[in-house]
């Protein structure tokens, strides 16, 4: 990832640039231990636009994410506990008044400038962010082979319930406990902190057979779900409010190669319709996937677009997005990516990025391999 800054009226955090490794899903020895892990590093600048006042400052950022899971079942539920850590490092620091709390974002999720008495130190500090969880689900099942609705594509159903909760607990931050000292804030990873979270929901499935010949399947013909976010320490992580923004999504696949979906954050408190998408997924013949969408930002911005990813032959993939804002009356983001598959597990990727409401300009250059672990794993190392 290379994101510099290109015009001089932007204020922006650049990355200069990140460069990241993956882990997913490792068995590790004999009795299912997990192991997953995302880390990467960026050298990091913010430059002030024209006329803003705030000060040039740049650091060097590490950040590793890292955990373990157990996945179980104990009779008709499927437990998955997890344990681990975030670890960010940094070149240099800010050194504050030791009354003050450490710094957030300003409006425009950059760096909000220095305060009285902070000014920026060189050396090393780290944060450490432990965390444990669980996810928890358990499924109820129905068939009828004998259903057959011909005109809405259903031949025999199977409805899959699967209500679930999702624990997790980021129980410690040690920067509580060097006092004056904090990350410089650039972006969102330097000001996690510790947050505690329940999600309960259900996945609800309907599922057909569709196709025709040696392609017909078990399909999911219609899904719908629903999560709530529950947060005990409101205050702290929530502004107050002990219930979060409740999500409902839907899809929709009538014929294969097609499908309609949409999604809404509602607030269960007042009713308010904060977010909201709709979109309309189809096959491109037989090498690629397109897609026409909706969303909604109450507030913010109102937002049509397509996107694309299509396999012009066995190395090259090429994908696109254009939006366009409703509200702005502009062109909104244009991303075009090119991918080579080289050998058989490294893709080689270009992608240009451009925002015309933010005038943001992004290239991306990516190096990337997936091998597959143990033959008893199902992971990949990324």
């Amino acid at each position: 990832l290379l994101e510099p800054k290109v015009h001089p009226w932007q204020s922006k955090t650049e990355y200069l640039p990140t460069l990241g490794f993956d882990t997913s899903r490792i068995v590790l020895g004999d009795f299912g231990l997990q192991f997953s892990s995302h880390t990467e590093a960026s050298i990091m600048r913010f430059r002030a636009g024209d006329g803003d006042d705030r000060d040039e400052v740049s650091t060097l950022r590490a950040d590793s994410n890292s955990q373990f899971n157990l996945p179980f079942e104990v009779g008709p539920f499927a437990i998955d506990p997890f344990v681990g850590s975030r670890v960010t490092v940094a070149a240099s620091h800010l050194k504050m008044n030791e009354a003050n709390s450490r710094p957030g974002l300003s409006g425009d999720g950059t760096f909000p400038g220095y305060r009285a008495g902070d000014q920026q130190q060189t050396g090393i500090l780290y944060r450490f962010l432990p965390f444990v969880g669980v996810n928890m689900q358990t499924f109820f099942t129905g068939t009828w082979g004998d259903v057959q609705v011909p005109w809405l594509g259903i031949d025999g159903v199977r409805h899959v319930f699967a209500p679930f909760v999702r624990y997790t607990n980021v129980l410690y931050n040690s920067l509580d406990d060097i006092d004056g000292r904090a990350f410089i804030p650039l972006d969102v990873v330097d000001t996690l902190d510790e947050f505690h979270e329940i999600r309960v929901g259900f996945r609800n499935r309907v599922q057909t057979r569709q196709g025709w010949g040696d392609d017909r399947r078990t399909v999911d013909y219609f899904e719908l779900m629903a999560e709530l976010p529950i947060y005990p320490q409101r205050k702290r992580d929530n502004d107050g409010d002990l219930l979060g923004d409740l999500e409902v999504a839907s899809v929709w696949r009538p014929a294969p190669g097609f499908a309609i979906a949409g999604r809404m954050f509602i607030n269960p408190l007042s009713g308010n319709l904060n977010r909201a998408s709709a979109e309309f997924r189809f096959d491109v013949l037989s090498f690629g996937q397109a897609s026409i969408y909706y969303r909604l930002l109450k507030g913010q911005h109102q937002v049509v677009g397509i996107q694309g990813d299509l396999r012009v032959s066995e190395l090259y993939r090429i994908g696109f997005k254009q939006e366009y804002d409703l509200q702005a009356g502009k062109f909104r983001e244009t991303r075009i990516e090119v991918t080579r598959r080289i050998l058989e597990a490294f893709d080689l990727g270009f992608v240009f990025k451009r925002d015309a409401v933010d005038g943001d300009v992004s290239f991306y250059l990516s190096l990337s391999a997936a091998f597959r672990g143990p033959s008893s794993s199902a992971g990949l190392l990324r």
